[in-house]
C-alpha cells in the first residue's frame, strides 16, 4: 500500500528549492532508492523501483542532478542503503545541495528492505548529519511521517503545512503518509501517486504563480491536493 495524503515539514522559507538547477552550489548529490520487497509477510509492491527511476529521470532531465552526481538503489538490502547514505555524509559539503529520493513498504517503525527495517530515527540521524547548504528529501512509504517526530521535530496536524526556520541551511523534507497513514500504489498510473505527482510538479506543474521557480509551499501544495484527490 501506499497516500491518502502528503503531510510535510517544510524548513525552507521563502526560497526556490529547484527553481536554479546546479547553480550557485559546488554540486548536487542526489540518492535515489526504491524496494519492492519488504519484510517476508507483506506483498511486493509493484513500482517503487520504478519511481526510483523515473525520479532519476526527472532529476536528471532537469539538470537538478548530474548522473555522474546520482546513486540510484533498485532493491537495496538495509546494509547497501546505511553505505550509501553514509557515504553521502562523507562527501557532501557546506556548499553542496543533497536531494534523496526514498521509497518502499514502511510502518511507524522505519522502512522495510528485503526483511529489514530501517529505523526513521537512524535516517534523521543521517539526513541531520549532513553538512551541504541545502537538503531535500522525499520518503515514499506507509507511516513514513512517523520519521518527522524524530529528535523533537514538530508534527504538523493532518493535512496542516507547518513551516519552521533554521537559519541559513535550508531544509525540506516531505513524506507521502503520516505517522498512522497508509500509503498507496495506482495501477492507473503505474506508480504510486506521491511519486508521480513529484514528477510533474518539478516539471512545472506546481509553478502555481508562473515565475520559473518552485518554492517549497508550491510544491507541497500541489502534492498534497493532487496526491489526496487521486487517492482518495
Amino acid at each position: 500500500m501506499r497516500s491518502p495524503a502528503a503531510r510535510a515539514l517544510l524548513t525552507v522559507l521563502g526560497m526556490s528549492i529547484f527553481g536554479c538547477p546546479v547553480a550557485g552550489f559546488a554540486k548536487t548529490r542526489a540518492l535515489i532508492g526504491g524496494s519492492n520487497r519488504g519484510l517476508e509477510d507483506e506483498e511486493a509492491l509493484r513500482y517503487a523501483e520504478r519511481d526510483a527511476d523515473s525520479v532519476a529521470t526527472t532529476w536528471n532531465e532537469l539538470a537538478l542532478a548530474l548522473p555522474s552526481d546520482s546513486t540510484v538503489l533498485h532493491g537495496p538490502r538495509l546494509s547497501e542503503l546505511r553505505a550509501a547514505l553514509w557515504e553521502l555524509v562523507a562527501s557532501s559539503t557546506p556548499e553542496d545541495r543533497v536531494l534523496v529520493f526514498l521509497s518502499g513498504h514502511g510502518d511507524g517503525l522505519g522502512l522495510h528492505l528485503r526483511g529489514e527495517v530501517l529505523p526513521w530515527d537512524a535516517l534523521r540521524h543521517a539526513f541531520d548529519a549532513l553538512r551541504a547548504r541545502r537538503v531535500v528529501v522525499f520518503v515514499d512509504a506507509c507511516r513514513s511521517g512517523a520519521i518527522l517526530t524524530a529528535k523533537g521535530v514538530l508534527l504538523a496536524t493532518p493535512l496542516v503545512l507547518r513551516l519552521q526556520p533554521l537559519g541559513p541551511r535550508g531544509r525540506l523534507l516531505i513524506t507521502s503518509s503520516g505517522p498512522d497513514e497508509a500509503s498507496y500504489e495506482s495501477a492507473e498510473l503505474q506508480a504510486s501517486p506521491f511519486a508521480h505527482f513529484l514528477n510533474s510538479g518539478l516539471r512545472g506543474a506546481a509553478d502555481r504563480d508562473q515565475d520559473g521557480r518552485i518554492y517549497a509551499a508550491e510544491l507541497y501544495a500541489y502534492l498534497r491536493e493532487h496526491t489526496l484527490a487521486a487517492t482518495l
